[in-house]
């Protein structure tokens, strides 16, 4: 088994988490601790791109602009109120990533703009399995297939079967 949740503390000005991390199966727990709601859009930058090319290409990406083909989405932590908290886990191969909030506050200024954008390295293999899940929730081309849940707390595995990129957004 895999050593707790990686902590990732989410404020209004910046994120506070390790400059590295394991690879493969690795939990992350989420924290919202600012007065704003934040998000944790994550990116990996292929071998032979820097930090700081990920970190200058990041406004245009959320400006529209398409990205340059070294820079991967890999998803990440969707919309977060002040207070939430939530843990992923997922598999991260090793290699450099760029995480960052583009989440507009009442003023429009994003918060990448405020500090709210990091790299950080995943290295190595955790060794750990995935956790047995609770439930299955399957994106479908038209539509989301969730079986019936619980109360409380889950452990949900999502799955795209859609054929196309998906966002699961959980509230």
């Amino acid at each position: 088994a895999a050593a707790g949740p990686v902590p990732v503390e989410i404020t209004d000005t910046g994120y506070a988490m390790p400059e590295r991390v394991p690879g493969g199966v690795i939990a992350m727990r989420f924290r919202n601790t600012g007065s704003l709601p934040h998000e944790f859009a994550l990116g990996r930058i292929d071998a032979g791109r820097t930090a700081a090319e990920a970190e200058a290409v990041v406004p245009a990406l959320v400006a529209g602009e398409d990205g340059p083909g070294w820079l991967e989405d890999v998803g990440g932590v969707p919309l977060l109120t002040p207070g939430a908290e939530i843990t992923i886990t997922r598999v991260l191969e090793p290699g450099t990533y760029v995480a960052f909030d583009a989440v507009p506050d009442t003023d429009g200024v994003r918060g990448l703009e405020r500090g709210l954008l990091t790299t950080f390295v995943v290295e190595g293999d955790s060794g750990a399995a995935p956790p047995v899940p609770d439930a299955v929730v399957t994106a479908a081309e038209t539509r989301f297939v969730v079986p019936p849940l619980n109360a409380g707390t889950s452990t949900l595995e999502l799955r795209n079967a859609s054929g196309a990129g998906r966002g699961f957004l959980l509230g």
